[in-house]
């Protein structure tokens, strides 16, 4: 009886690790299809400028790169429009670049024909040693990164000053996307008289309050910005238990603004939740009727062979900046 209880066992740990060796094989099986899809997406990068809140040796507070493979984009001519998406925590280099190009199909297949440039930080914080969960770390190093972007923002808007330049935080990128504004908006450095022409924020990951025009946030968002839309869920899994633990408060990008009458002047708010479901990236389907709860899903997704299968939140950005367009030209 032992025996086969033995046999059973090691049947089992035999099975489980051929599944986990297949899925491991298809995950980088998609890795390497999606490299090949998203190698001309220009990536500005501060990769290994900061840890812990601190620049690392041989950096400044303003320097980045833009990676070789998607410079010549925006060597060759100015872009008559141009968004910046930028990650959230956790995310790796190659998982930042799967993040932009899924952004960026979602974006195309939704009728935008601007240039899409991804922002790639150091998100991946949970895997430095003696740090936890890496939040804390991530979060110090995303408002460090603000002037880095801020930089590039900058120098774009001088080589090509008629550019329309967007940018779009995805949870805590929406963190390096409002400091960004602020640099822009209180940093002589950047001292200029254009604004951005919109900011996006999709399932924000920084506090209900935080963009008031009580707060410094909202003062700058009326100073520097066009218009901001947030996109939130109310039933958003990741914002609803991961950020109250650590912030103690609850997100934007669940509850919407806390006070509507400090809401900044060019301010719009956009329940998004019926845009996020959960997706079979196999089959294509939803895996459930319910919708709002998948915080991963607002950038959209795509199968292993790179098909787009879901848009997620991307058509209702995309709507958004042509009614900036339209707004801009009456």
């Amino acid at each position: 009886m032992k025996r086969l209880i033995l046999f059973a066992l090691a049947g089992l740990v035999i099975v489980g690790s051929v599944v986990v060796f297949l899925r491991v094989r298809a995950h980088r099986g998609a890795q390497k299809t999606f490299a090949k899809l998203d190698a001309d997406i220009p990536v500005v990068s501060t990769r290994g400028h900061l840890k812990g809140g601190s620049l690392t040796p041989g950096h400044t507070a303003y320097d980045y790169s833009i990676e070789q493979s998607g410079s010549q984009k925006l060597s060759e001519k100015c872009p008559g429009d141009l968004i910046v998406i930028i990650h959230g925590f956790t995310n790796t280099a190659d998982r930042a670049e799967a993040r932009f190009g899924v952004a960026r199909q979602a974006l195309v297949a939704n009728g935008y024909k601007g240039l899409v440039v991804g922002f790639s930080w150091d998100a991946n914080t949970q895997f430095q040693r003696g740090n936890f969960t890496g939040y804390r770390s991530a979060e110090a190093d995303a408002i460090l990164n603000a002037k880095k972007l801020a930089q590039f923002v900058f120098d774009i808007k001088k080589r090509c000053p008629k550019a329309h330049v967007r940018l779009l935080g995805f949870s805590m990128g929406a963190r390096v996307a409002l400091a960004t504004v602020q640099e822009l908006a209180e940093n002589q450095r950047f001292a200029s008289p254009w604004k951005v022409d919109s900011v996006h924020l999709l399932g924000a990951g920084v506090g209900n309050f935080e963009i008031q025009t009580n707060r410094a946030y909202g003062k700058d968002i009326e100073k520097k910005v066009g218009s901001l839309f947030n996109y939130y869920s109310p039933r958003d899994d990741m914002l609803g238990t991961f950020f109250p633990h650590f912030e103690h408060d609850r997100a934007l990008g669940q509850t919407d603004i806390l006070d509507r009458k400090l809401a900044p002047r060019n301010y719009h708010s956009i329940n998004a939740g019926a845009k996020l479901v959960r997706v079979s990236s196999k089959t294509g389907r939803p895996k459930s009727p319910e919708t709002g709860e998948n915080h991963s899903g607002y950038l959209g997704t795509r199968n292993n062979s790179g098909v787009l299968i879901d848009d997620g939140a991307m058509a209702l950005v995309a709507h958004d900046i042509e009614s900036t367009k339209r707004s801009s030209l009456s």
